[in-house]
């Protein structure tokens, strides 16, 4: 057995849309519904960043002696 022709029609459902068959389309009473259109992600400039140091930065540390 073969599968019926279908449609989306708009709908006040949680997905906007009901499936519907598509010999009782009626356009007086349905509207196709239609995908949203997705939007690509913004990529991003990789920037490179300049390390500025004003100050040296200095660690001490004692110096431990050896146990031999």
């Amino acid at each position: 057995m073969g599968t019926l022709p279908t449609v989306r029609v708009q709908a006040e459902t949680k997905s906007g849309f009901m499936t519907i068959n598509e010999s009782d389309f009626d356009k007086r009473v349905h509207k196709l519904y239609k995908e949203p259109e997705v939007k690509e992600p913004e990529v991003r400039e990789e920037k490179e960043l300049e390390v500025v140091v004003k100050e040296p930065v200095i660690v001490r540390s004692k110096k431990v002696k050896e146990v031999k």
